[in-house]
């Protein structure tokens, strides 16, 4: 084998490592983006976390932390919030809650929508002995127009029927579930799908692989390799 392909090689081996070298301590960090640029100015919304226990060892946490409302801001708690153990609010962050009062914790506080919502969740991932899921949730709510006082959540397609746009289950034998869901009256509320973003480090390390992987290609004179976006 010529020095050039002994190098060609070695770099392949050394992007193929890097692409499943795995994200340690990672799989219980979400990086949240969802699209708000197209909710109406003619109501009133409010965000809302929850924490809820699956079972009785009511020994999780989740925090969430980075919030930006896209040019939007932060108003008043609705009335009975928090609900169960929570510190913090969205213009004191972070926010906790924890499932050790009664299994259950809620925030849910008024803001005016801007472009995006982003924030990011730490959830522990301590398994319930019964198997049962944890379940932490975001959701948006509106006030109800016809005046009645109450907020309805804007509803979703998620598959649970919770009408959450976030929805992260615990899992006694791995990592935590993501589902993202997008309203389904894209008439008042057309809100798209709740996307996981991945961590800055881990964007790093893929275009290191695929560095890595070019120069064996750039070398051969075949291909060219234009890394536009990671998902």
């Amino acid at each position: 084998m010529t020095t050039a392909l002994r190098s060609a090689a070695a770099a392949l081996l050394a992007a193929a490592g890097l692409i499943l070298l795995p994200a340690t301590g990672r799989a219980d960090v979400f990086n949240v983006t969802l699209d708000t640029s197209g909710l109406s100015s003619s109501y009133t919304y409010a965000l809302d976390f929850s924490l809820a226990a699956g079972g009785p060892n009511m020994n999780n946490t989740a925090t969430v932390s980075g919030l930006t409302l896209g040019g939007g801001s932060a108003g008043a708690l609705l009335a009975g919030e928090p609900m169960g153990d929570v510190s913090g609010d969205l213009q004191h962050l972070p926010i906790n809650l924890f499932e050790d009062a009664g299994g259950f914790s809620d925030l849910a506080q008024q803001f005016t929508p801007g472009s995006q919502v982003q924030f990011r969740v730490d959830l522990t991932n301590n398994p319930q002995p019964n198997g049962g899921q944890d379940q932490f949730t975001f959701a948006i709510l509106y006030l109800d127009p016809a005046g009645s006082g109450h907020f309805f959540n804007i509803p979703t397609d998620n598959p649970n029927f919770n009408n959450a746009f976030v929805e992260i289950d615990t899992n006694a034998s791995g990592a935590p579930t993501f589902i993202g869901s997008q309203s389904t009256d894209p008439t008042d509320f057309p809100v798209p799908r709740a996307v996981d973003v991945p961590e800055p480090a881990t964007l790093a390390l893929f275009a290191l692989a695929l560095g890595g992987l070019a120069v064996p290609i750039c070398w051969q004179g075949r291909f060219r390799a234009r890394l536009d976006h990671i998902r």
